[in-house]
């Protein structure tokens, strides 16, 4: 577990230059000294009473850094389209739902770089669709900021909360509009999304693609928000 000047370790370079063969060796070596610790307090009864504590100690030093690297790299195959790695790390014990330094889980990850794959697999298997950072950032708000569409349709699909807000009241629509995402803006807005909400500022997603300069954004908003606003309400005489 030795880190060079930057914080780096073996693991995290043989990951990063996708050397499949040394991934394996050094997580199967992290693992195998897990297992030794497990052997001395198994094989010395003997010095039990003496040695307990701090083998279970080390036990608990050797978890804290097999699992985080578990971890670690399901975020990493997460964000670089690695399904097969993604199942094996939650195979052999990977939280499907744990947050790394950022507080972003997985699926956040393959919303934020637009791996659907990725999104419908992590779905499947339990991962938590409306899970938020600290600052209530969520993976369908990823999807929406980052302009990946297919992956807004599939959270939404799935059953993602389409006016979750962040922090700042902000919605995925908003993400979108602020993006110039015409095409997530346009989904969202389809399949539901309030055009008139706000934010904390008072800020409307018309507003934030105005603000921004986007003028396909700007231009379907408005055409959406005339077109709800001619349409008769429900029980009302034509």
């Amino acid at each position: 577990a030795a880190e060079d000047q930057w914080g780096t370790t073996a693991l995290m370079y043989a990951r990063k230059n996708k050397h499949a063969e040394v991934v394996q060796y050094l997580e199967a070596a992290a693992a195998a000294s897990e297992l030794v610790i497990v052997q001395a307090i198994v094989q010395e009864p003997a010095n039990e009473r003496a040695l307990g504590s701090q083998a279970a100690a080390e036990l608990v030093i050797v978890q804290a850094i097999v699992q985080p690297a578990k971890q670690e790299g399901m975020f990493h195959a997460a964000s670089t389209n690695n399904i097969t790695e993604l199942k094996r790390l939650l195979a052999t014990g990977a939280d499907i739902n744990s947050k790394d330094h950022e507080g972003m889980t997985a699926l956040m990850w393959a919303a934020r770089t637009g791996h659907v794959e990725v999104a419908q697999y992590l779905g499947g298997a339990g991962a938590d669709l409306n899970a938020a950072r600290g600052d209530g950032m969520t993976a369908l708000m990823w999807a929406a900021a980052t302009g990946h569409v297919e992956v807004a349709q599939y959270l939404v699909g799935a059953g993602a909360d389409l006016e979750a807000i962040d922090k700042n009241g902000i919605t995925a629509l908003m993400f979108a509009a602020m993006g110039g995402h015409v095409e997530v803006a346009q989904y969202l807005g389809g399949a539901g999304a309030d055009l008139a909400a706000i934010d904390k500022n008072g800020t409307t997603a018309l507003m934030w693609a105005r603000e921004n300069n986007h003028a396909k954004v700007v231009q379907y908003l408005e055409a959406a928000a005339a077109g709800k606003a001619r349409k008769p309400a429900v029980g009302a005489q034509a």
